[in-house]
């Protein structure tokens, strides 16, 4: 559930949360906007540039910002998951991870009749399932 916009306003400020931040940099395309605005407005860059290293931040944790509340088991990192594999790290059956990826409600591909699942949509999905 979201907090409402107003929760992120603060006098002529807006608060980002990190993984916000990730997600600007991933699908509005912030890295190349950054780069150009740094010849035009200087503090329009350095906006962009907290944005953008706090998206690397949160990215470089296993599981965001949460990681010290809600540790992991001690596995190594890949960059693609099953949907069995994804399941079991967000704690539901495959059926639930099947189910969300024909919704959209998490990002996966379809390679040669099996989901591949990013690490970065897992802990998008488990962020957005904490909400809940």
């Amino acid at each position: 559930m979201s907090r409402g916009p107003d929760a992120y306003r603060h006098g002529d400020f807006v608060i980002v949360p990190a993984r916000i931040a990730n997600l600007l940099r991933r699908h509005a395309n912030l890295t190349d906007l950054r780069l150009r605005a740094k010849a035009f407005d200087p503090e329009f860059y350095d906006v962009l540039t907290a944005l953008h290293r706090s998206a690397l931040e949160w990215l470089g944790s296993e599981i965001g910002p949460d990681s010290a509340a809600h540790p992991e088991p001690a596995t190594p990192l890949k960059e693609w998951y099953s949907s069995r594999e994804a399941a079991g790290i967000l704690r539901v059956g495959d059926r639930a991870v099947r189910k969300a990826l024909e919704l959209g409600r998490l990002e996966g591909q379809l390679i040669d009749g099996r989901w591949r699942i990013g690490r970065e949509a897992i802990v998008n999905y488990q962020h957005a399932l904490r909400k809940r």
